[in-house]
């Protein structure tokens, strides 16, 4: 965002004939904006800030970062401000004998409790604007983060600190490069850097490519380490999960536990299964927390973000509900072939949601098919076939879920025996019950700008690190002859870790294809960040696939 510029708050004149230094303030930004609410808090009252006389003829960039939480009513109940120097730190400090006054953050219309930041930049002469030859001048900055120390004890106070490197400013104005910095914190800096944006330095009225010598604020995630009372989140509403017809049809029961963060609003971030005993249940679990809310935590009397985890359990309680999936049922298995007939049928275990075609999604399509299939003694799908399909792609998503299933096997005569079953599969994208989530549109319509908020993964501050991966499994409806198969399947993780989108971009095979977006659908990655601040990222994969030894049927 272009920062606010307050003027030209202390004229100075120098005999060399330099021009005075400047004070930027920085629009107020959230200090996470990954599910920030509707309006950001606006400043009511704000003092200006003056330039240090002692610093009049410096030739640096300072500034000072300084971090607020505010109550629904705009209060401020904590402040931190933290500068490269304390004479701007002190300069701020000036300004709050007269305390600032905010009008409070907002979501559906109501005001909400807020954490925020900005930045007070103190550029030097030599960074002027009207200058036909200037040094970069700094128009928004973050401070280095690093996590705190573990220890079986109480981590101690980490004070901040303040290092120097040297930092390359493109003619774009974004960093390029950083060098000459301490070993031990040159990575935080790079990080840091990612979201520094400079007007570039010039030469005849050029932009040109400069190395200036910065500072770096270095902090640590709690640098007071004095909590003497911490409160941890109430929940207020809880919305219940959805038990998923399917599984209540067959008599499934499951139970995962859910970890989270609570924000200073009361809000959910980050939902992630932390352990899952039956992973069909993952999603409807994810679903109901993320949209429960809390009384925040607090941390000596003022809200603070807090991390939590629930174990969520789905019990089956006799109640009917509507959904997408449906077992054909077969009823008398007297008309089944006489290898497939039995006296008790079987019991699925372990079911799985179809991925809704990426292409169907994109055009707005929906559909539906049916599969048939052999469920083996052991409980197992070892063949499919495609009984009808809208199109070939839901037949192939269909016949890609359905070798996840997992049954007690039917019993004929005392002993388990194969079985043949079919399943039906409904696609729509505007029933209550879709296939397709709210983020899957949100996320779709950033592809179709093409939004830069879709990041790569060399763009990461870190690798992209998996908590939970499946692997594919090998499809049961290609032919006997075929004992292997590739595919690359392409697919977003989204800024709480989740997979999104998954998408075939190549394959030996359809089935192949559909078999790794199954599989990478269930995936869940550490929360993928840029600048220390989640965000969304594309993600390629390739598979391999090989036949294990055939079941007999």
């Amino acid at each position: 965002m272009k920062p606010l510029l307050f003027g030209v708050l202390c004229s100075v004149a120098f005999v060399c004939g330099l021009r005075a230094q400047d004070v930027t303030i920085t629009p107020l930004a959230w200090k996470d904006p990954s599910g920030a609410p509707d309006e950001l808090p606006r400043p009511d009252k704000m003092e200006p800030v003056e330039f240090p006389a002692s610093l009049s003829s410096t030739t640096d960039i300072g500034y000072v970062v300084v971090s607020l939480t505010l109550s629904e009513k705009g209060k401020v109940l904590h402040l931190q401000a933290r500068g490269t120097l304390p004479q701007y730190r002190s300069a701020y400090w000036n300004t709050l004998n007269r305390p600032h006054t905010f009008i409070a953050g907002r979501r559906d219309g109501k005001g909400v409790n807020a954490e925020i930041t900005f930045a007070i930049i103190f550029n030097p002469s030599t960074a002027a604007t009207n200058l036909q030859d200037s040094s970069p001048r700094l128009l928004e900055t973050a401070m280095a983060t690093r996590a705190m120390p573990t220890s079986d004890k109480k981590a101690p106070s980490i004070p901040d600190e303040v290092v120097e490197a040297d930092v390359t400013v493109g003619e774009n104005g974004l960093v390029s490069g950083i060098a000459n910095a301490p070993k031990s914190v040159e990575k935080l800096l790079i990080i840091a850097a990612k979201n520094w944006k400079f007007a570039p330095a010039r030469r005849n009225g050029n932009p040109v490519m400069a190395t200036i010598r910065m500072p770096f604020i270095i902090v640590t995630d709690r640098s007071d380490g004095s909590v003497k009372s911490r409160i941890p989140p109430r929940p207020v509403a809880q919305a219940q999960p959805v038990y998923p017809l399917l599984l209540r049809m067959t008599g499934q029961t499951g139970e995962v536990l859910v970890g989270f963060d609570v924000t200073v609003e009361g809000r959910v971030k980050n939902a992630h299964v932390i352990r899952s005993l039956n992973h069909s249940f993952d999603m409807p679990a994810l679903v109901a927390v993320r949209q429960w809310r809390f009384q925040p935590g607090t941390e000596d009397g003022r809200p603070v973000s807090m991390s939590s985890s629930v174990p969520i359990v789905f019990i089956l309680n006799g109640e009917s509900s509507d959904g997408p999936m449906e077992t054909v049922k077969k009823g008398d298995s007297s008309k089944l072939p006489p290898e497939f007939r039995y006296d008790t049928p079987p019991r699925m275990t372990v079911s799985a949601l179809p991925v809704y075609p990426y292409a169907a999604l994109w055009d707005q399509r929906d559909g539906k098919a049916v599969v048939q299939y052999v469920v083996s003694q052991e409980g197992n799908v070892v063949s499919s076939s495609l009984r009808e399909a809208t199109t070939p792609e839901f037949g192939a998503a269909v016949l890609a879920a359905v070798d996840a299933f997992k049954y007690e096997p039917a019993v004929r005569a005392g002993k388990p025996t194969a079985t043949l079953l079919a399943y039906e599969q409904e696609f729509s994208i505007t029933k209550d019950w879709s296939l397709s989530s709210r983020q899957d549109a949100e996320l779709l319509a950033l592809e179709r700008k093409k939004s830069p908020r879709i990041v790569k993964l060399s763009d990461l501050d870190e690798p992209l690190a998996p908590t939970y991966q499946q692997p594919g499994i090998f499809p049961t409806s290609v032919a006997n002859s075929i004992s292997s198969g590739k595919a690359v399947v392409e697919f977003l993780v989204d800024d709480e870790g989740n997979v999104c989108l998954p998408r075939v971009i190549s394959a030996s095979a359809p089935e192949f294809g559909f078999a790794a977006v199954h599989s990478v659908a269930g995936w869940y990655f550490e929360v993928p960040k840029h600048g220390g601040k989640p965000v969304v990222v594309r993600v390629r994969v390739p598979f391999e696939f090989s036949r294990a030894p055939a079941e007999k049927p």
